[in-house]
């Protein structure tokens, strides 16, 4: 699968992978083939983005109680 040019939407090559400080995070710098256009991705691991995944509903439930919440009420 290759990711495509944000500048022409042409397929881009990888030229760089390196893992970042945190396990399981890949860091990669691609070129565009056609227009040479360079730009970095960050790809994690499944596991790691249903952890992110879970953890972003909690935050949007405890969010939406938190609107709710009328601390004047008594």
């Amino acid at each position: 699968m290759s990711l495509l040019c944000e500048t022409c939407g042409h397929e881009t090559a990888i030229t760089q992978s390196r893992v970042t400080d945190t396990p399981k995070r890949m860091r990669r710098r691609r070129e565009c083939i056609k227009c040479g256009h360079r730009h970095t991705t960050y790809e994690i691991s499944e596991r790691e983005m249903e952890a992110f995944t879970k953890l972003r509903e909690m935050h949007d439930t405890i969010s939406v109680v938190l609107e709710g919440y009328d601390k004047d009420k008594k």
